[in-house]
């Protein structure tokens, strides 16, 4: 039997807890991009139902209170989650570049909405594939939810919003360090920068980087029962 230094065995260890970690923070990132591009979704088909009238009043409470029915244990998708999906699509719907093409179908399946609800992911992704040409998707997509809407309520412009979207990337920024950034305006405060970086950091902040992702919307989405 091979006697081997216990130096060794920690050394070991920390490359498997380095590709660990590492996995972690790709499988976060994947499972965000999936969630938004969800979100923006569902937010346009509620934006192009409800301001064009197709629903009647309470139809997003109906709906919430539907889909709780018809997937038990299902979270993040009541009447406030949907608005706030709805207003993110608002934001950005610039980056809603077949937003005409979509608008039959969308009321074709919102006239059956408050009598069956008929929509499945698959459909409502087939029909609102969101497009995000304009934007860095990189930095866009990696982004968790409840940051982009702590930006939304305190930001306005989209170049604006965009930079804290990318500077939250660049420093794996909590909530609460957003909303600090956020209020002392750093955008009109710090020199903007010319690009950034999009690269995994090393392993002394990998777990800083994860830490991003315990977002209530991604931990609801991904919650199954």
């Amino acid at each position: 039997m091979v006697n081997t230094p216990k130096t060794s065995y920690t050394t070991a260890a920390e490359q498997i807890k380095e590709a660990i970690l590492s996995s972690q923070y790709t499988a976060a990132k994947q499972v965000n991009a999936v969630q938004l591009s969800l979100y923006y979704s569902v937010g346009r088909y509620v934006s192009q139902n409800t301001r064009k009238g197709v629903w009647g009043t309470g139809a997003i409470e109906v709906i919430a209170e539907q889909l709780h029915k018809e997937l038990p244990g299902l979270r993040g998708f009541g009447a406030r989650h949907l608005r706030n999906m709805r207003a993110f699509y608002e934001a950005w719907q610039e980056l809603d570049i077949n937003s005409a093409v979509a608008t039959a179908e969308l009321q074709v399946i919102g006239n059956k909405i408050d009598t069956n609800l008929e929509i499945t992911i698959s459909k409502l992704q087939n029909v609102l594939s969101p497009h995000f040409d304009t934007l860095s998707a990189s930095s866009f997509l990696s982004l968790p939810f409840t940051h982009h809407l702590e930006i939304l309520k305190e930001v306005k412009d989209n170049k604006q919003r965009l930079y804290y979207i990318r500077w939250a990337i660049e420093n794996k920024a909590s909530v609460i360090s957003l909303k600090r950034a956020l209020a002392t305006d750093i955008y009109n405060v710090q020199p903007i920068p010319n690009n950034f970086s999009q690269t995994l950091p090393s392993k002394n902040l990998a777990r800083k980087a994860l830490e991003m992702f315990k977002d209530e919307y991604l931990l609801d989405f991904i919650n199954v029962e």
